[in-house]
Formats: structure tokens, sequence, C-alpha cells
């Protein structure tokens, strides 16, 4: 297979619409939120905000759990991990999805 670049000066078409291919899944993000088009940087947008957030509640949990205890910090953040688990499956739009990201600020026993 031959991997061909188009010229640096290829006039670019203005998307307007889009039609999503509907054969495999009724419903994604991207269709449902329309990340598409001008839009699209809002998928790699949501994948970067869940890593640093992720990332950023292992450090901050895993110095919570050394100073009080891997038990006591488990159970609560647990709790709260899958009440916002379950709040981000019911986010109506993209704004309120990144807002459902707490939920990965994950204790670090979890990865003990």
């Amino acid at each position: 297979m031959e991997l061909r670049s188009l010229p640096l000066n290829t006039p670019k078409v203005p998307c307007e619409s889009f039609s999503f291919d509907t054969s495999q899944f009724t419903l994604t993000v991207t269709s449902e939120w329309s990340l598409v088009c001008s839009e699209a940087y809002m998928v790699g947008l949501a994948q970067t905000v869940y890593f640093f957030v992720q990332m950023f509640g292992i450090i901050i949990f895993g110095i919570l759990s050394d100073t009080f205890g891997r038990k006591r910090m488990f159970v609560p953040l647990t709790c709260v991990m899958g009440m916002f688990g379950i709040m981000g499956a019911f986010m109506g739009t993209y704004e309120q999805y990144l807002n459902s990201f707490p939920a990965n600020l994950k204790p670090a026993s979890q990865f003990v």
C-alpha cells in the first residue's frame, strides 16, 4: 500500500453537515455531540483531561493514603468514584461530560 500526501495548496472544503455511519453503532459520543469538523479536537481534549486528572489524583491520594492509611482513603474515594462514574453516564453536553472527570481521581491503593 502506497501512502500519498496531498499538495500543500489543496483547497479545503468547509464542513457544514456530516452523516454518520450507524450500521455498527447507533449512537456514539462523536455522533451525539457532533464532534467532527471544527470540533474534532474535542475528542483529544477529553482524553487529555481524563488522563491529567487521573495523574493528579494518583499523586494527591497517594500522599493522603500514606498519611491516613490506605483503607481509610480507599473506601470513601471508591464511593465518590462510583458516584461520579454514574453521573458521567447521564451527561447531556460535552462540557458536563468533562466536569464528570473527578471520578478519575483514583486512590493510589487501587494500583497496589
